[in-house]
């Protein structure tokens, strides 16, 4: 289910944060927390899914829909510690794994999709008793081999 409403994530480790900024696709709708992907062949910026030609960049600042003029612009982060619901179930033994996007609101792990169309979220760090996961954000750039 992706995000239908801009969602305020919880951080931590954010002095260490890299930010972009980008151009979002065309009819692409950006909520405020999602995670982001990038279009390998046009470098316009969409919601992270478990589709192939996609790149994980970030969780989104802000909040955009795309327009065919490529003048709507969002801002991100990476590089830092996010706390998210994920998609299945995940227990203290996951800590250290790679995880990745399901879509632009839940992350999975790595095992849950096929290796053709994983987009690299980060790495496990910690987990909440209610269930969350707090995920060290990467860029795919920057990706391990899951």
């Amino acid at each position: 289910m992706a995000l239908t409403a801009n969602r305020a994530n919880k951080v931590r480790a954010l002095e260490q944060a890299r930010y972009g900024y980008g151009t979002v696709a065309t009819g692409s709708v950006i909520f405020q927390g999602a995670l982001l992907s990038k279009v390998e062949t046009s470098g316009l910026i969409t919601l992270a899914s478990s589709a192939t030609g996609e790149t994980f960049i970030g969780v989104a600042l802000d909040a955009g829909t795309g327009v065919a003029a490529g003048t709507v612009k969002i801002a991100y982060r990476y590089n830092h510690e996010e706390k998210f619901t994920p998609k299945t179930a995940l227990t203290k033994s996951y800590i250290g794994c790679a995880v990745v996007a399901f879509d632009d609101e839940k992350p999975t792990t790595a095992s849950a999709i096929s290796a053709a169309k994983r987009a690299f979220v980060g790495v496990a760090t910690d987990f909440e008793s209610d269930g969350s996961v707090w995920v060290w954000i990467r860029q795919d750039s920057q990706k391990l081999t899951p």
